[in-house]
């Protein structure tokens, strides 16, 4: 398929020569370059897909030769996948903007007639009871003899590595989207370059002449949103702007509103002895509700505080909405977790695993603008 990654295609297509008897045991591959020649793809890909095999135990690679084929490749799935069921884990719902673009990337993924989608979305109110719901819908999949396979978008770390780990226990192949799996626990993700696509929205802010530079995180421990904090402070060190941690709080929904928890983390930072003129939201999520929250306090944006989210959820707005962001291409990150799965459940479990990641452009509204000294940011009394 034309959106199967190209190393996946190549691996497939050098599984089907060896099955079909066109290279055998004990024989070596053509060189890289007649087979880069032949499938019209890049050496680089033909390498990868070379040392996708040779973990598998079907190639025997050494430095200076060409591979040798070692054993035969694999016919069929560990699992069989006549009439069951894929799972899409999400939440908090489906309607949510993220779960709806993975969906429409999933059900464009899903090929195979006999397998049928199940969407699955934790419930309750706050983040722990996700995490206690998501556990229980994981052992479920873990128990559905129907399952064959589940794209997650993972909420519950460490607290929820035993489910995970009940579903592979049970033979059934997890992708991971968004963020990667828990520490711990290696599978295969795709995502976006969070670290990239943050470190180039806040050099954005920085080109614009913004040297008190805010970020609002939040308190989700998973690798998306390390990866974001990160992004921000190489951006800084890219302008030779030492790193203040008073400038990076969160947004803490323990025993609030969201819309509080927004206000007291905004209310922090404006509070600083030299506040912010310039802050980057770990999603759009929050960056959606500042604005609000910041027109209310008398505060123009982007006269007197540039404003940069991470998501691009406006993006198909008329005009494209007012927020600055980086467009995550949740779609395609969900068409690719579903080839990926499918992959998997033809040919089992890998010795190792693949993250595939996606660039998420920054889109450019009218949420930033150049520093201006004449507009001091000040919290009302």
């Amino acid at each position: 398929m034309p959106d199967t990654p190209l190393p996946i295609r190549v691996a497939e297509e050098l599984r089907r020569s060896i099955r079909e008897g066109e290279f055998r045991i004990g024989q070596r591959l053509p060189s890289e370059r007649h087979m880069a020649d032949q499938m019209k793809v890049s050496r680089q890909v033909i390498r990868q897909a070379i040392a996708d095999l040779s973990r598998e135990g079907i190639l025997d690679c050494q430095p200076r030769c060409r591979p040798v084929v070692i054993a035969g490749a694999k016919t069929t799935a560990r699992r069989p996948i006549k009439d069951k069921r894929m799972y899409l884990v999400v939440f908090p719902h489906v309607s949510d903007f993220i779960s709806s673009q993975l969906l429409k990337g999933v059900q464009k993924g899903i090929t195979d007639s006999d397998v049928n989608l199940v969407i699955s979305t934790p419930t309750g109110g706050r983040s722990m009871s996700w995490v206690d719901s998501e556990r229980e819908q994981l052992l479920n999949i873990a128990a559905d003899p129907m399952a064959c396979g589940a794209i997650v978008w993972y909420i519950g770390g460490k607290r929820n590595m035993a489910a995970l780990q009940s579903v592979r226990d049970s033979g059934i192949p997890l992708v991971f989207v968004d963020r990667e799996a828990p520490e711990g626990f290696e599978a295969d993700y795709v995502g976006t370059d969070n670290f990239e696509a943050s470190r180039i929205a806040v050099h954005h802010l920085v080109s614009l002449g913004h040297r008190r530079i805010g970020m609002l995180s939040n308190l989700d421990p998973v690798s998306s949103v390390y990866e974001r904090q990160e992004g921000y402070k190489a951006a800084l060190a890219d302008g030779n702007i030492a790193f203040d941690p008073e400038l990076l709080t969160a947004v803490n929904l323990t025993g609030t509103t969201f819309e509080d928890a927004t206000r007291v983390a905004i209310e922090r930072l404006l509070r600083l002895q030299v506040p912010p003129t310039a802050i980057f939201a770990v999603n759009d999520q929050i960056a959606l509700r500042m604005i609000p929250i910041l027109t209310s306090m008398g505060i123009k944006i982007p006269e007197q505080l540039s404003l940069v989210g991470f998501d691009g959820w406006l993006r198909w707005l008329p005009g494209g909405g007012d927020l600055t962001s980086a467009g995550q291409q949740f779609e395609r990150i969900g068409h690719l977790a579903t080839e990926l799965l499918h992959y998997r459940m033809h040919h089992g479990e890998p010795r190792s695993y693949r993250h595939l990641i996606l660039e998420a452009p920054l889109i450019l509204n009218d949420s930033t603008a150049p520093i201006n000294a004449r507009l001091p940011v000040d919290l009302p009394t």
